[in-house]
Order: structure tokens, then sequence, then C-alpha cells
């Protein structure tokens, strides 16, 4: 097999991860200023609204300039994994990740409130509804602990319109990141409204003072009718019709902050203020009790896996995530194992070798016996130079009467790129890897290597690689085959540490298996 496939294999992972490196990763298309959903099955029952009418003034009535700047946070929660602040309406101040520290040591903050307008803040259609909701009073009851150890507390804010009672009841848990979110319109004698105004409860403005990453994503995102769509930019408006919303929220490469909605949810509408460059979601309602949840955390498989209602989607491994996910599960398995992911990389890596180890000594036996050939096929090239139709007759029958197949190196290197890049993306995406250390100068592996060691040592094993390949060598891709390790050196420098220790490694062992191949060889 001469290289041409090999240097297109290559150069996809190139462009691959160049793509990755210069440009945010592309989602799905652009979506505007007010994404609209149709009234699901359950809410059929319920008096009828026009949802994107509702939808519109829920929009125009509470645009961020007309929600005026209330008091500082004034209740506060805190368990093992987070620190929550409320202001005195039931929104919330402030999120803060205690395991999750910057290089100074501050814990990373999720809510970044604007002058006017704040986390699971009530909004309503009617603009007189909103208009009072700005001058309300709330009282607040805590029922336990504020700062929780064991068990749930709750915390309810309630507040009295001239129609109605407005109760919101949070409820927390010791050690997870999703607590849980009780709407209750009631009338004067305590029982619930028997027409409910039409409301929605919002997350955003974005998410917290997180800045945008050069591999990660920062923006709206939403799981409705089994698809998950996140949006970059907020443009056009388009309606679309969804039976089934399992979540809505604002995420970042490692973080995120999803609304749960509950069956009773009407629709959705997505937001940006261009000139805070903020995004907003809000959920639309018309019941009088309405039972949703949120998650504000790391968007980590293993902890929301278990929470079920496809909250491990909004971590986004693209059309290979069927291999993806149980990657990570084996990744996972061996830093269990070992207590170090650097190591888990390496060893992961190593299995995943040796599984395609039969193919690969395939594709290396097929690449030595076109080698073999390579002197019989230059004199065919001599013989018929200026046939065409002759060379290639000639050249298929040399292959038959060798019984060697000019493909039989490629397929088996072509079944296996799928896999690497799956593990690709695992390495690229996961939290799991962020401020994890490996070995001596490497004390994070979701960042680059400050000394740029792995990376050239990469560079230099991918050269190495080359000098064994058994293939034919034409010059003019001969050229282009030593450029290749200078190009990947230089475009691997501000590549995630772990990323440039999985594709070390790989290029080790490729070279390990060559060398085996060739000594059983002689």
């Amino acid at each position: 097999m001469d290289k041409r496939l090999i240097i297109a294999i290559t150069l996809s992972f190139a462009v691959l991860a160049a793509s990755q490196y210069f440009f945010a990763p592309k989602q799905s298309s652009n979506i505007n200023t007010k994404v609209t959903a149709q009234t699901t099955a359950n809410s059929k029952k319920k008096i009828p609204v026009n949802i994107s009418g509702a939808l519109n003034k829920v929009s125009n009535n509470t645009t961020p300039a007309q929600v005026p700047v209330k008091v500082v946070p004034s209740v506060k929660f805190r368990n093992s994994l987070m620190s929550v602040s409320f202001f005195s309406d039931g929104t919330i101040g402030s999120v803060k990740l205690l395991k999750y520290k910057d290089k100074k040591g501050i814990p990373t903050e999720l809510v970044s409130p604007q002058n006017n307008f704040r986390p699971l803040q009530i909004v309503f259609a009617d603009k007189k509804l909103n208009s009072e909701a700005d001058k309300v009073k709330y009282k607040t009851v805590v029922n336990g602990e504020t700062t929780l150890r064991e068990g749930i507390t709750t915390i309810t804010f309630t507040a009295r319109f001239k129609e109605f009672i407005l109760k919101k009841i949070f409820t927390f848990h010791a050690d997870k990141y999703i607590y849980d979110i009780h709407i209750v319109f009631e009338n004067y004698s305590g029982d619930k409204l028997l027409k409910s105004p039409v409301w929605g409860i919002a997350i955003g403005p974005h998410l917290g003072h997180l800045k945008k990453k050069k591999y990660g994503f920062l923006g709206a995102a939403v799981y409705s009718n089994g698809k998950l769509k996140e949006y970059k930019k907020i443009k056009k408006e388009i309606n679309k019709k969804t039976s089934d919303i399992s979540w809505i929220g604002l995420e970042s490469k490692y973080f995120t902050s999803l609304l749960i909605p509950g069956k009773d949810a009407l629709g959705f509408q997505m937001s940006e203020d261009a000139l805070n460059s903020s995004f907003y979601t809000t959920v639309l309602y018309n019941s009088s009790d309405v039972k949703s949840s949120v998650y504000m955390g790391p968007k980590e498989y293993f902890r929301l896996k278990p929470l079920g209602h496809n909250l491990f989607y909004i971590i986004n491994y693209g059309m290979l995530g069927f291999l993806a996910r149980p990657l990570l599960v084996v990744l996972h398995f061996f830093f269990k194992l070992f207590g170090n992911y650097g190591v888990a990389i390496i060893v992961t890596t190593f299995i995943i070798r040796l599984f395609f180890a039969p193919l690969s000594h395939k594709s290396f036996k097929s690449m030595k016996k076109m080698k073999d050939l390579q002197p019989k096929i230059k004199e065919l090239r001599q013989k018929f130079k200026g046939k065409p139709e002759q060379l290639n007759k000639a050249t298929m029958e040399l292959y038959k009467r060798y019984k060697v197949n000019p493909m039989g190196g490629c397929l088996p290197i072509v079944l296996q790129i799928p896999v690497f890049f799956a593990l690709y993306k695992v390495l690229l995406s996961s939290i799991e890897l962020r401020g994890a250390p490996f070995i001596f100068w490497i004390k994070d592996l979701s960042a680059a290597d400050p000394y740029y060691i792995t990376p050239i040592l990469m560079g230099a094993s991918m050269f190495l690689q080359q000098k064994l390949q058994p293939t034919a060598v034409d010059p003019r891709q001969a050229k282009i085959m030593l450029a290749l390790p200078i190009v990947f050196t230089f475009m691997f420098l501000g590549f995630p540490a772990g990323l440039v220790i999985y594709w070390l490694t790989n290029n080790i062992l490729a070279i390990a298996q060559q060398v085996l191949i060739d000594n059983k060889s002689k």
C-alpha cells in the first residue's frame, strides 16, 4: 500500500485537532431570541394558552432593564459541595463550587447576576403581575440547618400578591449539586388556585464569571424529544414543537446550570443579551403547583448519570458518544485502581492497542509485503509507461500472484480510527482531568505541558514511527510525511497534557509493535 491513505488519515486527525485548537466546536444551527415549544400531552387538559404569544409576552415584559436591583443576598445554604446565597425574593445571588478552585484557591462561581436579572426569577406573561412582583416583599422560613452535613433542609420564600400567595420552596440535600424547587400559587384560604397565571422560571444570565475556553463550549443547551441541541449564538426567531423537555440551561466546558422542568412545562424560551454577552433560558407554565429541579455543578458523568433525566447528555461527545462513554468508564476504573489519571490514560491506551493488536499486526504484514513488491511495481511502471490501463491490469495480476491485498494495510487502521477519536473527545472534555496531576512538572492534565516536554517527545516518536513504517516511499509523499511530525509538535504545544500523553503513548506502543514484528520476520 502506498502512503496516500495513511497521509489522509493523519491529516484528518490534524484537521480535527486543529479545529479544536483554533476554533470553538461547531454546535447545532444558531437559534434565536425566542425558541418556543408547543403544549405537552399533560398540559393540554389545562386552561388553553397561546404558547407563542405567552412567551412573547414573558420576553417583552421581563427585559433585563425593567427588573430593578434588590438587596444583597440575605439567605445562605452550604453543604460539602456548594455554597448558595439567595436574595430576599428567592432568586440566587451566588453558587460557589467548593471542590473546584482556581489557582488562587478561590471556589468556582457559577452565578454572575447582572444588575437587573437573576437565576430562578419568576416572570409573568401579565405585565401588571410583573410590575407587582418587582415591589412585593417576601418572607423567608428556613427549616433545618443552613450548613448541611447530612439529610435535607428546606428554605421557603413566601410573597403576598393582591390576588394570591406565591411560595417558592427549595429542598437541598447534604451531598448533592441537585436541589428541588416547588412553586405553589395559593389563595388566601390556603387552597391552590383553580386558575393559575401564565408564568415562567428563568436560568441565567450566562454561567458565572467563566470565560470561553479554546477547546470548550459556552452557551445554552436543551435536551428535548431525545435530542441534545447546543446554541452558541441566538439570532433568528423560530418555533419548535416538543412533547418532552428533559432539561434546559446553560453550560461551559466543565460546568453547567440546568433546569429540569417536570411534566407540567408548556414550553421554553431562550434569549440573549448581546450587550452583556449573556444567555437566559425560561420555562413556561400555567399550573398553580409545579415541582422541578435544578442542577448547578460540574459536568461529571458519574455524578450526572445516576440522577436520571438524561442529564449526562450535557457532556457532548458528538456522534462518537456511544464509544466515548464506555471509554470514560474504563479510564475511571483505572484511575480508581492507580489513583492517577495520567497512569490511567497510559493503561487505557495500552488496552486499546492490545485489543487492536491482531488488526495492527495484519496491517503491518500487509504493508511489508507491499514494500517487498515495490521493485517489481517499479519495473511495471517503466514497462507500461504512458499506458495506465495496461499498468493497472498488470499491477492487479501481480497482487493476485503474490496474494497481496493493497487495502490490507489500510482497513485495520480505518477500523481503529473511531475508537481513537472517541478517546480523544473524552480526554478533551472530561472534568476529571481538570487539576489532575501526573508526574513532576505536569500538575494539571487539562492544561498544556508548561515546559513542552511531552509535545516534543510526541513529535520525535511520530518521526521514528514513520521511519519504521514498511511502506513504499514516493519522494513527494516522503516530504509530506516528514513535515507532519513538525506540524503536530507545534499544534500539540498548546494542547491539554492528557491528550499529548495519550498520543505519545499510542506512538510508543505502535513503535514497539513494529519492532517486534520486524524482529520476528527476520
